[in-house]
């Protein structure tokens, strides 16, 4: 990370993030490891589950990971 890139700096980008949509985020986490790291959190804030995406439904390990994040299921 380069520090002096206003782009890059964490706390930015955290505001930033929680403007876009689920779709936007999912491109943001492949921007940056800085931008992983701030999108993580909102990507996992809500957790929807319909019947027609069971199957893709996130394994244990990733529930386990991220469930610090979850507010709403």
């Amino acid at each position: 990370m380069d520090s002096k890139n206003p782009l890059h700096i964490l706390e930015i980008i955290e505001e930033i993030v929680k403007f876009l949509t689920r779709k936007d985020l999912v491109h943001c986490l492949r921007v940056s490891k800085t931008f992983y790291t701030a999108t993580i959190p909102c990507l996992w804030t809500i957790l929807k589950i319909r019947k027609e995406r069971i199957r893709k439904f996130p394994l244990k390990p990733e529930l386990q990971k991220y469930k610090h994040h979850i507010d709403t299921i």
